[in-house]
C-alpha cells in the first residue's frame, strides 16, 4: 500500500472514531454534566499536548499566539459546549449531521469576506437547508428540539473557528497555537461549569472516564497528530471527502449500540446534509481550480487553507 493510501485509511479510522464518539458521549452525558465533561476533556488534551510538545512548544508561544489562541479557544469552547449539551437532548445521528453543516457554513462566512461563492456552493446551502428542516422540525408543530437548536449553534461556532484557524494558523507554531487554544477552551468550560453550578455526580463511574479517555486522547490528541502528518501527503480535498463520512459512522454506531432507533426522517435528512457537505467540498475545489487558472498556475493553497484548514484540530464530538 502506498503512503498516500495508508494515510487516507488512517484518516478514515480517525473519522470513524469521531463518528463513534457521538454515541459514546451521548451515553456519558446522561451520567455526568456536559460542562464537566468538556472541561475535563480539554484539560486532559492540553496536558497531553504539553507533555508531547515540551519546552520547545512553550518557547514558541508569543503574544500574538496568545491572542489568536484565545479567540480560537473561545469559538472552540462555544462549539463543544453547545454540541455536548445538545447531545444530552437529541440523538447522536442528529447531532452529527447538524454539526456537519459547519462545512456548508464555512464558504458562506468566507463569502462575506470577499470570497466568491460558486453555484455549487449555493446548491450546498439549499440541500443543507432542506435536510435541516426534514431532520429537525416536528411534522405536526414544525417546532425545533432544543438539542437540535444547540447542535446548529455548535455548527455556527465551528464554522467560525475553521475560518479563523485558516487565517491565523500559518503565523504560529501549530503545537503552540493548539496548546493555547485547548487551555483557553478548558478555562472557559470551567467558568461555565462554575457559573452553572453543575454537579460533579457521575465522575465515579468507570464508563464516564472511559468516554473521557476516548474523547480526549483518541478523538482529540491522537486524531490531531494523525491529521497533521497525513496532510503532508493527502490533499485537503481528499481529506475533506473522508471527513464527510463522519455522520454516517455516527448513525451506524448509534443504531448498532441501540442508542437510537432507525427513523426515515433521519435517513432522508441526513443524506441531504451529507450531499450538501460533499457539494460544499466540490465548491471549494472548483473555486480553487478557477483561482489557479486565473493566476496561470496551481490552485491557491492559501484559499484552500482559509476554506478548511485540515491540519487544525477537528471540530467534532
Amino acid at each position: 500500500m502506498s503512503p498516500r493510501r495508508l494515510w487516507i485509511v488512517l484518516l478514515l479510522a480517525v473519522t470513524a472514531c469521531w463518528g463513534a464518539s457521538f454515541a459514546i458521549i451521548h451515553e456519558a452525558v446522561e451520567d455526568v454534566d456536559p460542562y464537566v465533561f468538556v472541561t475535563l476533556r480539554f484539560a486532559v488534551a492540553a496536558a497531553l499536548i504539553l507533555a508531547l510538545g515540551r519546552g520547545r512548544m512553550l518557547a514558541a508561544i508569543t503574544r500574538s499566539t496568545l491572542r489568536d489562541g484565545a479567540w480560537l479557544g473561545l469559538l472552540l469552547a462555544a462549539g463543544y459546549l453547545l454540541q455536548t449539551a445538545g447531545l444530552a437532548r437529541t440523538s447522536p445521528s442528529n447531532a452529527a449531521f447538524l454539526t456537519g453543516i459547519s462545512v456548508v457554513l464555512v464558504p458562506v462566512l468566507l463569502a462575506f469576506g470577499g470570497w466568491r461563492l460558486p453555484r455549487t456552493g449555493w446548491l450546498a446551502i439549499v440541500l443543507a437547508s432542506v435536510g435541516l428542516g426534514i431532520l429537525t422540525l416536528d411534522p405536526q408543530t414544525l417546532s425545533l428540539n432544543l438539542g437540535d437548536a444547540l447542535s446548529i449553534g455548535c455548527a455556527c461556532a465551528y464554522a467560525g473557528q475553521i475560518v479563523l484557524t485558516g487565517r491565523c494558523s500559518s503565523r504560529h507554531d501549530l503545537w503552540a497555537l493548539t496548546f493555547v487554544e485547548f487551555v483557553v477552551t478548558t478555562l472557559i468550560s470551567a467558568a461555565v461549569w462554575a457559573i452553572s453550578g453543575a454537579p460533579t455526580a457521575g465522575l465515579d463511574l468507570p464508563g464516564v472516564w472511559g468516554a473521557l479517555g476516548f474523547a480526549s486522547v483518541l478523538c482529540t490528541v491522537i486524531a490531531y497528530l494523525v491529521m497533521n502528518a497525513a496532510q503532508r501527503v493527502v490533499s485537503s480535498w481528499e481529506a475533506g471527502l473522508v471527513f464527510t463520512t463522519e455522520p454516517i459512522f455516527a448513525a451506524v454506531v448509534a443504531l448498532a449500540l441501540g442508542v437510537e432507533p432507525w427513523r426515515l426522517r433521519t435517513t432522508i435528512g441526513g443524506l441531504l446534509i451529507l450531499a450538501a457537505m460533499v457539494t460544499a467540498e466540490a465548491a471549494q475545489r472548483s473555486a480553487g481550480a478557477k483561482e489557479g487558472d486565473e493566476e496561470g498556475g496551481a490552485p491557491s493553497p492559501e484559499g484552500d487553507a482559509e476554506y478548511k484548514r485540515k491540519d487544525a484540530p477537528h471540530l467534532s464530538a
